[in-house]
């Protein structure tokens, strides 16, 4: 039978309390760590954890600062170098996790920011890893600059928690421009209208980052999306990078293969790349998500 237990520790920045998740079932053969998106929490992936612990994996998972009910300030790390403090946390979560389950290989699993934190980790931690999957990664945004010159800017001027709507509507405004009929602004989420009315319709979802949340999200974009970056990642970790084939954030798939492109050329020795059609930002919970699921499991099988 798998149990789900949390806990609250303290987040490396001093700021505040985050809550931590385990699913497990008896005699698990690996450790999944999964790092989730931008302005979300653990509960969304409860149904993706609880196939994995079926599958033999325990399963692990931070609320990153800044995100759910325990959050001091939804949106809002630190006044700089925030997202630091996020790999910081997930690292010490890796420690815990192996502390339990000595000897057993560790997957790391990012989605969407979840992702960006992942490519950071990995740089510095990837060889203590047995994989990788990135989720609904981005490559290169030409319009980073402008974010990173506002939100500094609103920063300075208005505080670094100040609310971060209008950089929202920026960042995020133009991602149902290619959907006909979308069910509500998060309709290029999931195909699948529930999901889109949930997380509009769940308090801890959708909410604005602040001034320097946006700041540090957006340095961290511009840091994995340097031509260097691939370079950093250890060679011999496999990875395995899945998207939307409609997922604006991916750039309808041109970004995700950007991402994989760079890194099949430094030299990785085990990458793979699966953009599923129609599919959206949120592949975890789209309509195939079965299928989403057990190609994810079967990549780690195999490894």
């Amino acid at each position: 039978m798998i149990q789900q237990t949390e806990w609250m520790r303290p987040a490396s920045s001093g700021r505040e309390d985050i809550r931590s998740f385990k699913w497990e079932d008896a005699e698990p053969k690996a450790v999944v760590q999964i790092a989730h998106g931008m302005a979300e929490y653990p509960p969304r992936y409860d149904g993706f954890a609880r196939f994995l612990a079926g599958r033999g994996y325990s399963v692990y998972m931070n609320e990153h600062a800044g995100h759910g009910p325990h959050a001091e300030t939804p949106g809002y790390f630190a006044e700089k170098n925030g997202m630091d403090y996020v790999v910081s946390d997930m690292r010490s979560l890796t420690e815990y996790a192996a502390g339990e389950h000595p000897g057993l290989p560790v997957f790391l699993i990012g989605h969407s920011m979840g992702s960006f934190l992942a490519r950071k980790y990995i740089t510095l931690y990837g060889k203590d890893l047995a994989g990788c999957v990135l989720s609904g990664t981005a490559g290169p945004n030409p319009l980073l600059g402008m974010g990173l010159l506002l939100s500094a800017l609103q920063k300075k001027i208005k505080g670094p928690k100040s609310d971060g709507r209008l950089l929202t509507a920026i960042a995020f405004g133009a991602y149902t421009k290619n959907i006909e009929n979308p069910v509500n602004s998060c309709a290029w989420l999931s195909t699948v209208d529930d999901v889109c009315i949930d997380y509009a319709n769940d308090e801890y979802c959708g909410f604005s980052f602040t001034a320097a949340g946006f700041n540090d999200l957006f340095s961290l974009m511009g840091e994995i999306n340097k031509k260097d970056w691939a370079g950093k990642v250890p060679n011999e970790l496999p990875l395995y990078l899945f998207a939307g084939g409609e997922d604006p954030v991916g750039d309808y798939g041109k970004g995700v293969e950007t991402v994989y492109r760079r890194l099949a050329e430094s030299g990785q020795r085990d990458i793979t790349l699966k953009l599923y059609p129609g599919g959206r930002h949120e592949m975890l919970n789209e309509r195939n998500k079965t299928e989403v699921y057990e190609d994810v499991a079967g990549w780690m099988d195999a490894r």
